[in-house]
């Protein structure tokens, strides 16, 4: 096999999508994280924890600025369940194999 050079390989682009959250008014963007942010996020509890954790570097604006840190997802979570749930799928369902992680906190 020969070496490649830089030029001649396509770099990664970050997966993302926008959700609609109607408690916020409008739609966020939900990014996948790439592996040093996910290792970063994780932390010995799961579970809910572990998802505020995740919406707070997931989860942007228009301008792909977090939009809540943890502790404000967490409030914002008692105030919108339901759209916390939805929203907390969609970043489960774009990051990958974290749901079981998420489930087993």
């Amino acid at each position: 096999m020969a070496l490649i050079k830089r030029e001649n390989v396509t770099p990664p682009v970050r997966r993302s999508e926008a959700v609609p959250v109607k408690a916020l008014g409008g739609d966020v963007l939900v990014r996948r994280l790439g592996l040093v942010e996910l290792n970063d996020t994780r932390g010995d509890d799961g579970g809910v924890a572990f998802v505020a954790r995740l919406l707070a570097v997931a989860v942007c604006d228009a301008d792909n600025l977090p939009l809540f840190d943890a502790e404000q997802w967490s409030i914002w979570g008692r105030d919108h369940e339901k759209d916390f749930q939805s929203l907390s799928e969609a970043v489960l369902r774009l990051n990958g194999g974290d749901a079981e992680n998420a489930k087993n906190g």
